[in-house]
């Protein structure tokens, strides 16, 4: 029994342990990677987290003089920003995505857990303005498209290829062009049952996305809407791959159930607005980043309920916020 004021600790996880679960979840969609795009996926999956992890860690203690232990935040954030980029970008195109990732979204914001914007989701919005050429180049898997030269500078040609024209065996399969992680879809399934087995996925933003994704595709494509036509778009526009992790980032999400709906519910209608004015990743990764900077507005509006207002806290001259206890459980003070 406590008499302290919550919240209270109720698991036995650190951070690091958090990461690393997410780390191993990302492991499928990385070992598809690998497999459909070879070395230059491999060497881009390997370079993208650990310059990420370099740069959070030089950040934080040269510029904000702090004391930082290995969390692996970074390692998280530089593959999921990997994964949502096309086998074709440039190394130095990455390096300057992973920068701006690291030092503006996380780092001026004060850090890990400080951050207002997912920081893989910002990253990849800037490299799709900065680098708009490169990381919009698909390629069909499995043809050798390794070569020194364009590992460092990038395609010296665009190659134009319609995801669309892949059946069904390819899109399972992840082997059609596309983002390296945003295509297989079973892997990133795999990986969303894997988090929400551990606890970090939690279920209400993931449903209200994907039923909101539903609704909003009836609506928006009523003239040539189609069963299939909807399996294909969740299959092929990277909507898992960001109900799976994205949405189990807890920096960047409400923490109330309630809050973590109507964050569900704004991202997948802003996801079917764009997604009905272009199929691109920008219809997937904007919507994420415009409902972050909607997160502190919905913590303040939808709160958990309150006991013990102005009476026991008022008592001890605490403040009204503490008193805040999740829906559905009891604290009991002696």
């Amino acid at each position: 029994m406590s008499d302290r004021s919550g919240p209270h600790v109720r698991i036995q996880k650190n951070a690091p342990k958090i990461y690393m679960d997410v780390m191993i979840a990302l492991l499928p969609c990385c070992v598809a990677a690998v497999y459909c795009y070879g070395l230059r996926a491999l060497i881009l999956l390997l370079w993208g987290p650990l310059l990420h992890i370099l740069t959070d860690h030089f950040f934080a203690r040269f510029v904000r003089r702090e004391q930082v232990y290995l969390d692996l935040s970074g390692g998280v954030s530089g593959l999921i920003l990997v994964l949502l980029l096309p086998p074709t970008v440039s190394v130095w195109a990455v390096s300057a995505g992973i920068l701006f990732s690291s030092v503006i979204v996380k780092q001026f914001f004060g850090g890990v857990g400080c951050n207002l914007f997912n920081p893989a989701f910002a990253g990849r919005a800037f490299m799709a303005i900065a680098f708009a050429g490169t990381t919009e180049t698909l390629v069909q898997p499995l043809t050798g498209i390794f070569r020194w030269n364009t590992l460092f500078f990038g395609p010296g040609e665009m190659i134009s290829v319609a995801p669309e024209t892949s059946g069904w065996l390819e899109i399972l399969s992840g082997i059609y062009p596309g983002a390296m992680g945003l295509t297989g879809i079973l892997f990133a399934v795999a990986g969303a049952v894997y988090l929400t087995i551990r606890g970090i996925l939690r279920l209400q933003a993931p449903l209200a996305y994907f039923g909101t994704i539903v609704t909003g595709y009836w609506v928006f494509f009523l003239k040539d809407a189609s069963i299939n036509g909807l399996l294909s778009l969740i299959a092929t526009s990277g909507i898992i791959f960001c109900a799976a992790f994205a949405f189990g980032d807890f920096t960047t999400i409400p923490s109330s159930a309630t809050g973590r709906v109507v964050f569900g519910i704004g991202t997948g209608v802003l996801a079917m607005i764009l997604i009905s004015c272009g199929h691109t990743i920008l219809a997937v990764v904007s919507p994420v980043l415009l409902m972050n900077g909607v997160t502190p507005l919905l913590e303040f509006y939808i709160r958990p309920r309150v006991f013990a207002k102005g009476n026991w806290y008022s008592r001890k001259g605490l403040p009204d916020s503490i008193a805040t206890i999740p829906k559905g459980e009891t604290e009991v003070r002696t």
